[in-house]
């Protein structure tokens, strides 16, 4: 009878657990990653809305250990009785509240995502102190600092709330203890590498201490192989400073599209293809991510806004079978909406849905205690066939951005087109990527 019962018993639990991991599928979380972008966190903005820099709080971050920052900053934001997001603007980075905002509503769309992809510009825009209408930073070294602890903040904060997740970042253009384009020096690198736990993907960190790029391998065998590229070496604004860089960086991309193990590859760069690369670099890179079998999927960020690109031989008339996805940002400094994306993952190492993630600015400006992060327009709702590139390619012949709303509305996310530079663009050039010319 004993032995009946304790069978029952192992028996009930067995089921009880293939039910919860049922319900933990039917809910999408073993399918579901997050996509981010241009995070842009400046921790020592003023709580008043003006988004001045605070030198006291400066100052005190400086000198505090990370794990005191969190402390810091919330006794900082509730003087006076502030709520949440209180002094959102538009068309400045992000300060605390909305970081935390950001990943917390994360976190109510996917706790267990199966990773969590972060495509650069973790760090503010400003190199406060070059110009007269800046504060310059108190000692020499102390903005160095900051921005080592402010990524470990960061990171500290996502992990905080997505324990055991493994984070795939990727450097901006304004990650680097110089300045904006630069290349990474080593000590800058390693403690990034920390700050992630980059050890925990398989990365050589000896290696990426030197160079800023590696290949991320999750625990999931079912997951993708993920190139991590440091566009920076490869930008427009830094074209000469960087050869030797640039073309180690591609002898590495060559060889490790080649292992015959890496049959299912994304590519992660904060510059896309066809924006602020060197345009040598950048048809160099459209040839080894064609040319390879194994690429199966693109992100980028850098634009701010939601945009997709595609490839086009012109020589054999076809469309690539890539998609190159550039997702928008945390960061409103270009006066967008802070987003960011969920993304379902198929069988086939491609996405299946993709749901951007809104916060309505313009109710946070107002009435901070009411803002959301709502389901906003997505590239499902621009209105393809289907989310392939022969589809987007299709999409994009037939119609013309001047009278397409839905693409307007999922460029910016926003009823309103608030990107100064599609206004003055006829057609979509810019999102064909042609090769073969």
């Amino acid at each position: 009878m004993k032995k009946f019962k304790a069978n029952l018993l192992l028996t009930t639990l067995t089921l009880f657990a293939l039910c919860q991991l049922a319900a933990v599928r039917s809910n999408g979380q073993a399918g579901k990653c997050l996509v981010i972008s241009d995070i842009h966190f400046n921790p020592f903005y003023t709580s008043d809305g003006s988004y001045a820099i605070d030198t006291q709080l400066r100052d005190e971050l400086a000198l505090s250990p990370v794990e005191y920052w969190q402390s810091i900053l919330d006794a900082y934001f509730k003087k006076g009785g502030a709520k949440p997001l209180d002094g959102l603007k538009r068309g400045y980075d992000s300060n605390y509240p909305l970081l935390v905002s950001a990943i917390d509503a994360m976190a109510k769309q996917v706790s267990r995502p199966r990773f969590i992809i972060i495509a650069g510009d973790f760090l503010w825009h400003q190199y406060y102190g070059h110009t007269n209408d800046t504060v310059a930073f108190a000692l020499p070294g102390q903005q160095r600092a900051l921005k080592d602890s402010t990524i470990k903040f960061i990171a500290y904060l996502f992990k905080s709330k997505f324990p055991g997740t493994a984070f795939i970042p990727a450097l901006g253009n304004n990650d680097t203890g110089g300045d904006d384009y630069s290349k990474q020096g080593q000590d800058f690198l390693h403690h990034f590498a920390l700050a992630w736990n980059l050890a925990k993907l398989n990365v050589d960190t000896a290696k990426y201490d030197r160079t800023g790029y590696f290949v991320a391998e999750t625990s999931k065998a079912s997951d993708p192989k993920i190139v991590v590229l440091n566009s920076s070496l490869i930008s427009n604004k830094k074209r000469d400073a960087y050869q030797k860089d640039a073309r180690q960086m591609f002898d590495w991309l060559d060889n490790v599209l080649s292992q015959p193990d890496n049959k299912n590859v994304w590519v992660i760069s904060h510059i896309p293809p066809g924006a602020d690369l060197y345009p040598d670099y950048n048809a160099k890179l459209l040839n080894k991510i064609t040319t390879s079998p194994n690429v199966k999927y693109y992100i980028a960020g850098h634009t701010h806004f939601n945009d997709f690109r595609v490839i086009y031989d012109e020589k054999a008339a076809k469309v690539y079978p890539l998609i190159i996805r550039i997702v928008p940002s945390i960061g409103s400094n270009h006066d967008n909406s802070p987003s960011f994306e969920v993304a379902e993952i198929g069988k086939d190492y491609t996405l299946t849905k993709e749901t951007n993630y809104v916060l309505n600015s313009e109710t946070a400006m107002t009435d901070p205690a009411s803002a959301q992060w709502l389901a906003g327009y997505s590239i499902n709702t621009v209105g393809l066939s289907a989310i392939t590139a022969q589809a987007m390619y299709d999409f994009m012949q037939h119609k013309n951005p001047n009278n397409c709303q839905p693409y307007y509305r999922f460029h910016s996310l926003d009823d309103q087109n608030r990107d100064s530079y599609l206004k003055k663009v006829s057609d979509f050039n810019n999102n064909i990527l042609r090769i073969g010319q």
